[in-house]
């Protein structure tokens, strides 16, 4: 009896084993895979920023301007000079009918009177015309006392004469004439040479102005000058003072005239007219 409880009840253990174990066991659940449609991400379009062109305005600065630095002019101690005596012969004068010194008047009397150019000068016609002027343009009558000759040389002139001087070079004068700024000088030179021993008297006119100085011409005033009377000089020719240190240097006067015309009144006093 015990062994059919025993069977019964280990037939009931195996069948209520086998009956939980159909209970446990479960069929393997297959999982379907997850198939995810791939996302697609829709390209993001950034429009593009277009920034404005920035410009920039030139900056115009003006020039800078340096003032100069401009030195205290130095003052220098005065220089004693001793004092000189002025020449005894009249000063530069400006004026338009200055007369001549007595001694000058009719002081072609009784001698010969020359014209002639040193630098070959187209000047001289100018003083010629003025002589003319003063002999009513008779030609010939000025003739009969004035002897006019551009070459003149100082060994032909006679002892006593008056040689009236129209200094002032022109290249195409001298070219013309066959001489030179030497040999001008060299006839200038000899005038006054003669002037020097008292034999000769020399009077100066210059009417060229301004335009008859400069390098070539003021040497031959100069040596045309030492040794003159005087000078009658038209005032634009002494814009620099060169007249004035004519008078200064060498003791002889000069007179000076607005115009050419203004020459006629000395004329007139020297040929007495």
């Amino acid at each position: 009896m015990k062994r059919v409880l025993m069977f019964l009840l280990v037939l009931a253990g195996v069948f209520g084993f086998v009956a939980c174990d159909n209970q446990t066991t479960q069929a393997p659940t297959t999982i379907a895979p997850t198939t995810q449609a791939p996302t697609t991400l829709a390209p993001t379009s950034v429009a593009p920023t277009t920034l404005a062109p920035t410009t920039i305005q030139p900056t115009h600065t003006g020039p800078t301007t340096i003032a100069p630095v401009t030195d205290a002019p130095t003052t220098l101690a005065p220089t004693t000079v001793p004092a000189t005596v002025a020449p005894t012969t009249a000063a530069p004068t400006t004026a338009s009918s200055t007369p001549l010194p007595a001694e000058y008047s009719n002081m072609i009397e009784g001698r010969k009177v020359y014209l002639t150019t040193i630098g070959q000068t187209a000047d001289i016609d100018t003083v010629f015309n003025i002589m003319l002027n003063i002999y009513g343009y008779d030609q010939d009558a000025l003739e009969a006392v004035v002897t006019r000759n551009n070459m003149l040389t100082a060994a032909s002139v006679e002892a006593g004469s008056l040689v009236i001087i129209v200094p002032g070079a022109s290249s195409k004068g001298m070219g013309a004439a066959g001489t030179n700024q030497t040999i001008e000088l060299q006839r200038a030179s000899a005038f006054s040479s003669r002037a020097a021993a008292g034999e000769i008297d020399i009077v100066v006119v210059h009417t060229g102005g301004s335009v008859r100085r400069g390098v070539e011409s003021d040497p031959l005033i100069t040596a045309s000058s030492t040794q003159a009377e005087f000078l009658l000089v038209v005032e634009s020719a002494n814009f620099d003072g060169f007249f004035d240190d004519i008078h200064t240097t060498y003791d002889v006067a000069v007179y000076l005239y607005s115009i050419t015309a203004h020459l006629l009144p000395p004329f007139r006093q020297m040929f007495d007219k």
